[in-house]
């Protein structure tokens, strides 16, 4: 893969199919080799190696499953899908895999379960709500509310986006404010990270709003904040 230009918070979503027999005992080893050039000129390699741990069990592989990752690749997927065949589309085919997805934990984790019974991995109950935020980016959702240049530019960002990233952007975050005394380090700035210290999330849910609360909405993808004052705070 050849690429014009690279920094550090550059992501790429590969798919790996390995048609040969595996040691379920054994692991496997991926890398991955970066050969780039700085901008003084010095020609470099970056070389990355992952051992994983090779299992024949399913529990295993939806108990060790990553969901920033799988989010990442439903949300690639998604994004290929609509600019070859359409938006339309794209959102039946993220529907239709994260069904199989979930269809396959029953099938082969979950057998002796009523068959009435919603069921998902522990690791990723919240793929669906993630799938319904990628369908109504603006990269992929439906009407013709959303401009031209603006579902183009957030297509590029999920593409581009590093994978820490691309949760908090598709969808908001909320904190409250009004019980800051109680978390010591918030508004601090951390050292090691040089970011922020943060309050704790909310859920983004009317349950956990209270008339003598204050809160911050952040989201990302539109770019706003929005301040919450309930109708009792002094």
């Amino acid at each position: 893969m050849d690429l014009a230009g690279i920094q550090g918070s550059s992501a790429f979503f590969v798919d790996f199919c390995h048609e040969g027999k595996l040691d379920p005992k054994g692991y496997a080893h991926v890398q991955c080799a970066l050969l780039y050039t700085t901008r003084g000129g010095s020609r470099r390699v970056r070389l990355h190696t992952l051992r994983l741990t090779v299992s024949n069990a399913y529990a295993a592989l939806y108990r060790n499953t990553d969901l920033e990752a799988c989010t990442t690749a439903v949300m690639h997927h998604g994004i290929h899908d609509a600019v070859n065949k359409g938006p339309k589309t794209a959102r039946e085919q993220m529907i239709q895999r994260t069904i199989t997805l979930l269809v396959s934990y029953r099938k082969h984790c979950s057998q002796g379960s009523h068959t009435g019974q919603l069921l998902l991995p522990e690791q990723l109950k919240l793929l669906p709500l993630y799938t319904l935020a990628v369908m109504k980016s603006d990269a992929l959702v439906g009407g013709t509310d959303t401009r031209i240049d603006s579902r183009v530019q957030c297509i590029y960002e999920l593409l581009s986006m590093p994978i820490h990233r691309v949760l908090g952007f598709l969808y908001p975050r909320i904190y409250s404010v009004h019980n800051l005394m109680n978390h010591s380090t918030a508004g601090q700035f951390n050292q090691t990270t040089g970011l922020l210290h943060m309050p704790a999330l909310q859920q983004l849910t009317s349950d956990i709003i209270m008339n003598h609360g204050v809160y911050v909405q952040h989201d990302q993808q539109a770019r706003v904040v929005y301040l919450w004052l309930g109708s009792s705070v002094s």
